[in-house]
């Protein structure tokens, strides 16, 4: 049972990121397809993170932040802010 629960916060907390990828690519005015290529990704790669489908690696999350064109620390911030409760 306790697997299912963190189970379920992890979804919980890729979909928070994926959400803030999203709202950060389109407040750039940037396509799914304009952001795979800055960061040097899959459109559909792209659309599974902002989905909260898939998890991503480290180097995945610098690769978006860097094609966001904004410090990973940035992302992180904001992750942690939502994260807190505090959207």
């Amino acid at each position: 049972m306790s697997g299912y629960v963190a189970s379920i916060g992890k979804v919980a907390n890729l979909r928070v990121l994926g959400e803030i990828i999203r709202a950060e690519r389109d407040r750039r005015g940037l396509s799914q397809e304009a952001l795979a290529d800055l960061a040097g990704l899959s459109r559909t790669h792209v659309g599974e993170v902002e989905r909260g489908e898939v998890g991503l690696s480290f180097s995945t999350l610098e690769a978006v932040a860097g094609g966001l064109g904004m410090p990973l620390s940035d992302v992180i911030r904001e992750y942690e802010r939502r994260s807190a409760g505090g959207d």
